[in-house]
């Protein structure tokens, strides 16, 4: 593999946490040429999928600075990066915004409540996602997680240098604006969920009995940051452009 270059960064893009927004200000920052996956046709199915990553020649890869998606953290160690930042959210507002997704583009299911999204099958994987993305290892992703996940993932978070949360999104914009030079502030929130929507308080209570594991995790990240509004770990940076 070619050099690494040494301001290549991995933004691991966590589902419903508002990454959205940033990303897309991260590609008008490095420009298209310089991200992965690349703005076209193919981006929404390489945004998902790192395997299409490994694949890019040796040249095409030392020309990215900027990789983001949907991926667990477990992709920094098949391409070096140099730093890792990422978004958490309470994981239980992170998945009712996830299921209302849902139930909004994925009619054919003919879904008219969040509750009936959640009973199909295929959503397990979304319960305890954060501490699944964090945790999972190239050749394990359980669909059920215990403490030795949780462990695993609070090790992996230590290893993340810069930790923004959603509630506090324009304090996490504004830090890496300052720290590295991304100007990704201002602008429209993207895929944001019209109105409000009120939830069952049994619901709630059982996604945070189903998502136990998730709890703890952002519990223990909020504790670390304490009064601050980012968390701030791994290595130091220097201001870049």
């Amino acid at each position: 593999m070619a050099d690494v270059p040494i301001d290549r960064t991995f933004f691991m893009h966590v589902m419903k946490t508002a990454g959205t927004s940033f990303g897309t200000r991260l590609v008008r920052h490095f420009g298209d040429d310089e991200v992965y996956p690349t703005p076209g046709p193919t981006r929404n199915s390489e945004y998902w999928n790192f395997l299409e990553l490994l694949d890019r020649s040796d040249d095409e890869k030392s020309r990215i600075r900027l990789i983001q998606g949907h991926f667990p953290l477990f992709v920094r160690e098949l391409v070096p990066v140099e730093r890792t930042i990422t978004i958490l959210r309470d994981p239980i507002e992170r998945l009712i915004s996830h299921l209302r997704q849902l139930l909004r583009f994925d009619e054919a299911n003919g879904w008219s409540r969040i509750e009936e999204v959640y009973e199909h099958p295929l959503t397990r994987h979304l319960t305890d996602y954060q501490v699944r993305q964090f945790s999972r290892a190239v050749d394990d992703d359980p669909l059920e997680l215990d403490d030795s996940h949780l462990t695993r993932a609070l090790e992996r978070l230590d290893t993340v240098e810069l930790v923004g949360f959603t509630d506090r999104y324009d304090a996490f914009t504004q830090d890496c604006f300052e720290r590295y030079g991304w100007d990704c502030r201002d602008g429209e929130r993207l895929q944001v969920a019209p109105g409000e929507i009120v939830v069952d308080p049994a619901f709630r209570r059982r996604l945070a009995a189903d998502n136990a594991v998730d709890v703890e995790f952002y519990r223990a990240a909020t504790d670390r940051r304490g009064d601050g509004d980012v968390l701030v770990l791994g290595r130091p940076s220097s201001p870049r452009g």
